[in-house]
């Protein structure tokens, strides 16, 4: 099949609105979603190597709706948060937490590379047929001492 075409246009996964996730546990009656645990990971893991420092640059990398980085933003707004998919039928989810020029669909500007602190990509590598050359672009997204979370 034509992986592009696919999720560009018939791959429909929580987008029925803002607030669709799943949930990844029940602890003590509570439910914990799926965004909230990876956003909580995320920090942690990140915690582990010396944190995000103020004003880190982030790129979600095949990111669809991205409620990871909504929540990301929400808990640190100094992170400058940027996304990236291979279809844009997510921007009406992405436009009411980041401004135009923070993502990009297709195509990823010039002026994006050797810019980030860390490209993470959550539930997306898995889905490319050629993950060597989109691990060499994501390696081109990266500073000289940036990192990879997937």
């Amino acid at each position: 099949c034509d992986n592009g075409s696919f999720y560009d246009t018939e791959y429909d996964i929580l987008v029925n609105s803002e607030e669709e996730d799943q949930i990844y546990a029940v602890e003590n009656g509570q439910k914990i979603f799926r965004a909230d645990h990876q956003v909580a990971l995320f920090q942690k893991k990140l915690q582990l190597l010396g944190g995000l420092h103020e004003g880190a640059r982030v790129v979600d990398f095949g990111c669809a709706k991205s409620a990871t980085m909504r929540l990301l933003k929400q808990q640190r707004p100094d992170v400058k948060v940027h996304l990236f998919d291979i279809s844009d039928r997510y921007v009406g989810f992405w436009e009411k937490f980041l401004s135009a020029g923070q993502w990009a669909t297709y195509t990823i500007p010039p002026a994006w590379q050797r810019s980030f602190d860390v490209v993470s990509s959550f539930f997306s590598l898995e889905h490319i047929p050629d993950l060597s050359t989109t691990l060499r672009t994501i390696h081109g997204l990266l500073r000289e001492d940036g990192r990879l979370y997937a």
